[in-house]
């Protein structure tokens, strides 16, 4: 992905720095899920979210980008877990950058539905 700044990532779209930013907050409650089905349906639903706010393929892929990159810095267990999440059932051009990202991210603890 981008380089890192003390801002963060660098963003393809940085007028949504407050949404990932969002995102990787509501992260926080992921881990605490007890299934990887319950963890599915979450970040189906946030990504559904992201798919819905995007004008085009382009912006949803820059999106997505974004979030993953957003999420690799925070590098919280709950980013962990949503990168995992977007690794197994996200958009097929972000699921390796996201199994990449999270396998990244050794210091933070794994989910138990891992």
């Amino acid at each position: 992905m981008s380089t890192r700044s003390s801002a963060g990532p660098e963003l393809m779209l940085p007028g949504l720095r407050e949404v990932y930013a969002a995102y990787v907050r509501e992260a926080a409650a992921l881990p605490a899920l007890p299934t990887a089905l319950q963890a599915e349906v979450w970040a189906s639903a946030q990504l559904g979210g992201l798919e819905a706010a995007a004008p085009h393929v382009q912006g949803r892929r820059a999106a997505l980008g974004d979030l993953i990159g957003s999420l690799r810095a925070a590098a919280t267990p709950g980013a962990r877990a949503f990168l995992r999440a977007l690794a197994a059932i996200g958009p097929p051009e972000g699921r390796r950058a996201a199994g990449r990202a999270a396998d990244g991210l050794g210091d933070a603890p794994a989910a138990p539905w891992e």
